[in-house]
C-alpha cells in the first residue's frame, strides 16, 4: 500500500537587494529557514552575500545580477523566475525590491506582500517610489508603529498595512558562562573589562561617531568599545578614536558574519542612530544578555522600554548618552536586572517563531482571496 503524498507546499519568492550582513537579510534568511507551512526562494536583484551560507540546506537563491538604472531585461528575468518556479506569492523586502516584485507580480497574477523594513534616507524620491511599490502591493508589512506612520505618509491605504514585529531565533543567541568566555577571549578583554559594544554598519545615519565621543567623556576606567561592522564611516570613527587617544581601548573587528559568536562578550549594548525601523541587532544583543541603551527613534524605545529592559536617550544627544553609560557602568546589580528583563522581553515578544507564524498567517489570507 502507497503512502499518501504530502501536498505541495505554496512557494514564497523573498525578493531583496543582496544577502550581505544587515538586519533585513537576517529577517529574510530566519524567515526562510523556519518557515513551515510555505516553501522558500530567494531572488536577489544584485548579487547573493555572506548570508547566504546561513540558509538551511535546500533554500535556493537565484541572482538576477542587476546593473545600475532600470533595465527591461532586469524585470523580464524576474517575470521569468516567477513563472518557471510557479511562484505562488512575492515577498519584496523594502523599495528598490518592491519596485520590480510589483511589476512582477502585477504582470503575472502573482498577489506581492511588501515589507517597510525602516525609515528613508534619500529624501522625496524614495517617497514616490515607495507610494508606487504601495500601489503595486496587495499588502503592506510594517516593522514597527514609526514605520507604519512613514507608510501612511506617504499615501499607503490604511487597510492594507499590518504590523508584525521582527524576531531574532532566540537559540543562537543565548549566553552561556561558556559562549561569553569564549567571546571575551576573541576579543582579548579581561576579567574586570566593562565591554561596551555596538553592531551595524558604520554609516551617517546609525551615528557610532555619537557612541565613541560619550565614551571618551564617561572616561569609564575599565570599560572597552567594541564596534562590529563596516562602512562608510570607518576610517573617519578610527581616526577619531585615534584623537581623543583611545586607540587602545576602542576595537573594530569589521564585518561578522555570525554576531551570536561575539555578542555575549558585551556588558551593554548602544544603539545610538538617528533612525531606525526595528533593528535585528538590538534584538540580537538584547537575547544575548547585554544591557540596551537606545537612542529614541523608530521602535526602539517600545522595545526596551526606558528603565525597565534599558535606558533610552534624545537622538544625538550626547550628555545624556554619557549619563547613561556612567550609570550604568558603576551600578552591576541595575545591568543585572535590566539584563534579565531585555532578554525576557525578548522572548516573550519578539521571538522569530512568532515572527513567521504572523507573515504565514498573512501569505494564506491573500491566497485565499
Amino acid at each position: 500500500m502507497s503512502s499518501p503524498v504530502e501536498p505541495k507546499k505554496p512557494l514564497v519568492l523573498h525578493l531583496i537587494l543582496s544577502l550581505k550582513t544587515g538586519g533585513l537579510e537576517k529577517l529574510v534568511v530566519s524567515l526562510a529557514n523556519h518557515s513551515s507551512q510555505f516553501s522558500p526562494l530567494i531572488c536577489c536583484l544584485e548579487q547573493t552575500g555572506p548570508l547566504h551560507l546561513n540558509l538551511n540546506l535546500g533554500v535556493k537563491v537565484i541572482e538576477i545580477d542587476r546593473r545600475p538604472g532600470l533595465r527591461i531585461a532586469d524585470f523580464w528575468r524576474l517575470i521569468r523566475i516567477v513563472k518557471a518556479h510557479g511562484v505562488n506569492l512575492i515577498h519584496t523586502h523594502n523599495a528598490a525590491a518592491g519596485l520590480y516584485g510589483g511589476i512582477a507580480g502585477f504582470l503575472t497574477g502573482v498577489p506581492v506582500v511588501h515589507t517597510k523594513h525602516g525609515m528613508n534616507f534619500t529624501g522625496g524620491n524614495e517617497k514616490y517610489l515607495n507610494k508606487l511599490v504601495y500601489a503595486l502591493s496587495r499588502k503592506v508589512v510594517a516593522v514597527s508603529t514609526a514605520a507604519r506612520e512613514v507608510v501612511l505618509s506617504e499615501g499607503c491605504a490604511p487597510d492594507k498595512v499590518s504590523i508584525i514585529d521582527n524576531g531574532v531565533d532566540l537559540t543562537s543567541y543565548y549566553s552561556t558562562p561558556e559562549r561569553r568566555l569564549e567571546a571575551r577571549e576573541l576579543l582579548k578583554l579581561g576579567e574586570s573589562d566593562l565591554c561596551i559594544g555596538t553592531l551595524g554598519r558604520l554609516s551617517p545615519e546609525k551615528n557610532q561617531a555619537l557612541l565613541v565621543q560619550a565614551f571618551a567623556a564617561a572616561q569609564i576606567k575599565n570599560g572597552k568599545l567594541v564596534l562590529l561592522g563596516d562602512g562608510p564611516d570607518f576610517k573617519k570613527i578610527q581616526g577619531t578614536a585615534a584623537a581623543l587617544g583611545l586607540s587602545d581601548r576602542i576595537m573594530m573587528p569589521g564585518n561578522v558574519t555570525h554576531p551570536e559568536i561575539y555578542l555575549p562578550a558585551f556588558d551593554i549594548f548602544v544603539m545610538p542612530s538617528k533612525s531606525e525601523g526595528l533593528p535585528i541587532a538590538l534584538l540580537e544583543a538584547m537575547a544575548s544578555g547585554a544591557v540596551p541603551i537606545v537612542s529614541s527613534t523608530g521602535a526602539m524605545p517600545y522595545v526596551v522600554m526606558d528603565g525597565r529592559c534599558g535606558l533610552v536617550f534624545p537622538v544625538d544627544n550626547q550628555s545624556t548618552l554619557t549619563t547613561a553609560l556612567m550609570d550604568l557602568a558603576k551600578n552591576p546589580p541595575l545591568r543585572t536586572s535590566l539584563s534579565r528583563q531585555a532578554q525576557s522581553r525578548v522572548e516573550e515578544h519578539f521571538n522569530i517563531v512568532s515572527t513567521v507564524k504572523s507573515y504565514e498567517s498573512l501569505y494564506r489570507t491573500l491566497l485565499m482571496e
